[in-house]
């Protein structure tokens, strides 16, 4: 087959509409990975998206049954059973709850296949290490297996139960610039133990089959190396797991939202001031009502979906507000009418599960790294058996402080990701260190005899389904 090119049944022109959630075809991807979606379209049920692009449920409160829903719970949830919150000083909401007034709150939202929360945010979030939560999530664990219905509620998406791949930006130890590929990183992913000392959740919540969550929300414009860091994510997430190369047990989801969390209107934070604006086929402009979040780069997203959401994770579970749901009339001039908003970023999605299911004939093979060579060296990059090459990408180049050093601008190299079946071979290749107008030329060797010369343009990433 070659390399695969983009599903043909995504309008690569419209900007403004969610267009795979209407035309998808119906596949069952490999792995067993998961998808989910939000509806976006006032014209159609959220119950006709099952199966479209292997969706397995839709974030819409209305959806019916509750099993084909994909919910998003908030600590606001922890009001519902009328006990007073507690606000003494230094307290948090429900701290002095009892087993019972958690287990209540836990029946108040219902069982759906799969589930994230902000049970950390607000003014009833509690800390992770709350023993309120952990009676929460037994209660949920409890009721699952009553009910016979084993999907996954997912840990708080981003809380620091959950190892989210940050490290190097923090690990100053009075200095900055400590690479990624320094040892104290790479040890993560060299023992079990290590990683499952990474964070809270392997001691806290892996006991109440509770999912963990990778969390991708971009921070600054200088987003392109958040890339590298939540694959480490992933990779240290699913050692801990023993899901090694992306197949083994437990759930891990992968979640993110497409824009750039760090840009708003809020006091201390930035804002470029942009409003999206289109105009209607009679020539009237539109602009949007609010200052929104930048979106981020169109093919970063699918290539952070397809290689460390579908390769590395269980699957995606997107974020967005379930509100407005938009015409389709590009007439229209409401704000709650026609989008005022490109949402084509939800079409990445789609067309990540595509490339996915493109893999199917390696199914159940952990994807591993891929050697391969700039066509204008003859240094190959050999694949490591700890998947710490995604360490050596992120730090190549100078690294992710390389531009603020006055060096290089790349501040990385492509990560290669293959696996192979009998006679089949996959290959996966994204490069997230290179600028939108960029491209290189590089050779992929996934096995002996095979070689694959490809440019490799850009943040977007490449699939090819070889047979040998």
């Amino acid at each position: 087959m070659g390399k695969a090119t983009k599903p043909p049944w995504l309008d690569q022109s419209n900007q403004w509409l969610c267009t795979g959630q209407k035309n998808a075809p119906n596949f069952t991807l490999p792995d067993g990975r998961i998808h989910t979606a939000i509806n976006r379209r006032n014209d159609q049920a959220s119950i006709s998206i099952i199966g479209k692009a292997s969706i397995d449920a839709v974030m819409d409160t209305s959806i019916n049954p509750d099993w084909l829903r994909y919910e998003w719970t908030h600590a606001e949830q922890c009001s519902l059973i009328g006990k007073p919150a507690n606000t003494s000083p230094d307290a948090y909401a429900v701290k002095g709850y009892s087993e019972d007034d958690m287990k209540r709150i836990a029946g108040t939202y219902p069982l759906t296949k799969i589930g994230a929360n902000e049970f950390g945010e607000g003014f009833w979030g509690m800390p992770f290490w709350a023993p309120e939560k952990a009676f929460l999530l037994k209660a949920r664990q409890s009721m699952r297996k009553a009910a016979n219905k084993p999907g996954f509620d997912g840990g708080t998406y981003g809380g620091f139960e959950n190892f989210n791949g940050d490290p190097w930006l923090y690990a100053t130890d009075g200095n900055p610039n400590v690479l990624p590929n320094d040892q104290r990183f790479k040890s993560k992913l060299q023992s079990v133990a290590n990683a499952r000392a990474s964070c809270a959740y392997f001691s806290l919540f892996e006991q109440y089959d509770v999912g963990a969550i990778i969390k991708n929300y971009a921070d600054t414009l200088d987003y392109a190396p958040d890339f590298y860091r939540k694959m480490y994510a992933a990779l240290v997430m699913g050692k801990g797991m023993g899901k090694v190369g992306g197949i083994g047990p437990g759930f891990l989801g992968y979640l993110d939202w497409p824009k750039i969390e760090g840009l708003g209107v809020s006091p201390g934070e930035i804002t470029l001031g942009q409003k999206p604006e289109r105009y209607t086929p009679n020539g009237t402009k539109v602009t949007s009502a609010d200052y929104v979040h930048t979106q981020v780069e169109y093919e970063w997203l699918v290539m952070c979906r397809l290689m460390i959401g579908f390769c590395m994770c269980n699957g995606l579970m997107p974020f967005d507000e379930r509100s407005p749901v938009w015409g389709t009339d590009p007439t229209s001039t409401s704000q709650l009418g026609y989008p005022t908003e490109p949402q084509r970023w939800h079409d990445s999605g789609y067309e990540a599960a595509y490339f996915y299911w493109l893999c199917r004939n390696t199914e159940g093979v952990s994807w591993r790294e891929c050697r391969w060579r700039f066509e204008d060296s003859e240094n190959w990059i050999e694949p490591t058996s700890d998947y710490t090459g995604i360490l050596e990408a992120a730090s190549a180049f100078g690294g992710p402080y390389a531009l603020a050093n006055g060096g290089n601008k790349r501040r990385g190299r492509p990560y290669v990701l293959c696996r192979n079946k009998g006679a089949y071979v996959d290959v996966i290749a994204g490069d997230a260190s290179q600028g939108i107008n960029k491209s290189s030329t590089i050779i992929l060797n996934p096995v002996p005899n095979v070689m694959i010369r490809t440019v490799l343009p850009g943040c977007t990433a490449q699939t090819f389904n070889e047979t040998i």
